[in-house]
């Protein structure tokens, strides 16, 4: 299925990113809320909402996550990160995740990661 977006756009070059909370409604729209797989998530900092509603099995295993998180971020502890990428595979999502040595941050290292996920999603 190759639905578009209102906007027209397909589903299929579509990645959702966010930083903090903002990650968090990412991972939950992506793998909870769509009703089909997207190019991809990139979770910045961030962890998963606590949720009652079933996770989309299609959309677990479609769409894949790019994950960073500073080991020393003192605003979304970074064990949260580990608690969501360890979740979020076990249900079969496939990730890649980062750890940086930083904070609550993208540090300017990181970038060109998020590029090349990116380039590789996005031709």
């Amino acid at each position: 299925m190759n639905q578009r977006f209102p906007s027209g756009i397909a589903p299929s070059r579509i990645v959702l990113a966010g930083f903090s909370q903002g990650g968090a409604v990412a991972l939950h729209c992506a793998y909870r809320i769509l009703q089909q797989p997207l190019a991809g998530v990139i979770g910045l900092s961030t962890y998963l909402l606590n949720s009652g509603e079933p996770a989309n099995a299609t959309n677990l295993a479609q769409t894949p996550l790019l994950y960073l998180h500073g080991q020393r971020d003192d605003v979304v502890p970074f064990r949260l990160g580990q608690h969501a990428c360890a979740a979020l595979s076990e249900l079969g999502v496939s990730l890649t995740a980062y750890q940086h040595a930083g904070y609550h941050e993208v540090p300017a290292s990181c970038l060109e990661l998020i590029q090349t996920w990116l380039s590789e999603r996005l031709p």
